[in-house]
């Protein structure tokens, strides 16, 4: 397997985004350094309703996928591949988040992607969901431009494991953004800080 750090690279020059962005990306989702990608394909981009833009997919070793815009690069999104299946999260209660912790922990994932979250959140209209207590879902959407039924507003979700681990990342906000410069994620420490109240059971449903 080829590593975008090495042979890719120099078959991928010319793409937008270059691959220094895109591996700073993956791993700064993650929180992980360790990171590495091989290119996987070239697709339409499945949020572009005029069907005009492109997307390049990445996938690491652990089976998740990436998919970037080619218009603004921006990640759209990041999760396990359909040829993967998800890992059983069945834990234990002394091993699953609070809600509230979990919420917190979107906020901070959501922030080291989009520059500007946290002061952004006043703005949007936020959802909350799981699928049977196995992923917890958190969603913020745009309403401020009026939408045609057919529409979905631009939203960014991040889907956690009840410990944590992130399950799936989703942005249709960043389209219309300026992709962050590499080594902007370097104001983030890495890994993502642990959660001392890992202990507690879940408060809410």
């Amino acid at each position: 397997m080829q590593h975008l750090t090495e042979a890719l690279t120099e078959r991928l020059t010319g793409r937008y985004p270059p691959p220094d962005v895109v591996l700073d990306t993956a791993r700064r989702l993650h929180g992980d350094k360790k990171i590495e990608l091989r290119f996987i394909s070239n697709e339409p981009n499945p949020y572009d309703e005029d069907g005009k833009r492109a997307m390049d997919i990445y996938r690491d070793a652990n089976g998740f996928e990436y998919w970037f815009d080619g218009a603004s690069g921006a990640l759209l999104q990041a999760g396990l591949s359909e040829d993967n299946d998800p890992p059983t999260h069945e834990a234990g209660q002394e091993s699953r988040l609070p809600v509230s912790a979990l919420r917190e922990r979107a906020i901070l994932i959501t922030g080291r992607m989009i520059p500007g979250f946290e002061q952004m959140l006043s703005t949007l209209h936020p959802l909350e969901a799981n699928d049977r207590r196995s992923v917890y879902f958190f969603r913020w959407e745009d309403l401020s431009e009026p939408l045609s039924e057919s529409e979905l507003p631009p939203f960014v979700q991040v889907g956690l494991y009840p410990n944590g681990e992130i399950a799936g990342f989703t942005d249709t906000l960043s389209m219309m953004l300026p992709v962050v410069p590499v080594g902007e994620a370097e104001r983030c420490a890495y890994p993502l800080p642990s959660w001392t109240k890992a202990e507690q059971p879940l408060a809410e449903a």
